[in-house]
């Protein structure tokens, strides 16, 4: 998931009183918009989204050009991948702040996930116009150039926003994934590896490096840390087909069956997985495989 920002409290609840920009005199709020607003940022941070959207959603009701409560919605939409829902939710916070540079930076990660790289690389640009020492939305930004091919771009924005924050692990996780898709293991791998040491539990960075160790024919190794990813992440079907290419190649032939078969069970769609099989002679279709 890319970096989202939510209304600290004192934001939710001054925007509950009426007051997004710094302009107006509004009324005090209600005690039921002060509650309902500080359980929708308790929801987002508790990582309960689903409470946050039911509790954003009261404060909205009560108090229709809350900005906050859009914003704070809005990433609770994005975590739930809801993405259409949280697009809509930032669209609304700029229709009501539009010096907002959080709801510009939420829906650029917004349009990422939806594909839409151009309008992602927009939203991100005029958050960072907005703020220029916004860190979260030179991750944003990054994350989408790297997954519209631009890497060069991508290496640009995430050593931006390790400049402004060294201890960043999705920024170097992101710059490590550019660097070795453009067959720079020698800056991918060092990136990788502070990821990990910043966050232990960075799935991305391990799949990254195991990866990188099936091409160095380093079979071990990438087992390893494909071993790491599975216990982090038990239903990545990525992590089980990459360890099963690196069981394969290092002749752990049922080992190999093994994890495409779990990686099928998770996404029987996985082409490379069933791929794998055939080339072991095992019927994909064949009871256990899926």
């Amino acid at each position: 998931m890319t970096g989202l920002r939510l209304g600290v409290a004192m934001a939710l609840l001054a925007a509950a009183a009426g007051f997004t920009g710094g302009a107006g005199t509004a009324a005090a709020p209600s005690d039921a918009v002060i509650e309902a607003s500080q359980r929708c940022l308790d929801g987002n941070h508790k990582g309960d989204y689903a409470a946050a959207v039911d509790d954003c959603t009261q404060t909205i009701t009560l108090d229709p050009k809350n900005a906050v409560a859009y914003l704070n919605r809005c990433a609770a939409y994005q975590n739930l991948r809801n993405y259409a829902a949280a697009i809509a939710d930032c669209t609304q916070t700029i229709a009501l702040d539009p010096g907002n540079s959080s709801a510009y930076s939420n829906r650029c990660a917004g349009y990422t996930d939806t594909g839409n790289y151009g309008a992602a690389v927009a939203d991100c640009t005029q958050a960072i116009t907005l703020d220029p020492t916004y860190v979260n939305a030179y991750i944003n930004r990054c994350n989408s150039y790297l997954h519209s091919g631009d890497n060069a771009a991508a290496i640009v924005d995430c050593g931006q926003a390790i400049a402004l924050d060294p201890n960043q692990d999705v920024a170097y996780t992101d710059r490590c994934s550019a660097y070795d898709a453009l067959g720079n293991e020698v800056s991918a791998v060092p990136d990788c590896e502070q990821a990990l040491r910043l966050n232990p539990g960075s799935t991305a960075a391990h799949i990254n490096l195991g990866v990188i160790n099936i091409r160095q024919k380093n079979y071990a190794g990438a087992v390893a840390q494909l071993d790491q990813t599975i216990a982090l992440a038990p239903g990545s079907a990525i992590a089980l087909l990459d360890r099963g290419i690196a069981n394969e190649l290092s002749g752990s032939r049922d080992a190999a069956i093994a994890d495409y078969q779990n990686a099928l069970k998770i996404d029987p769609a996985l082409a490379a997985a069933t791929a794998g099989l055939k080339r072991l002679g095992v019927d994909p279709a064949a009871p256990g495989a899926q």
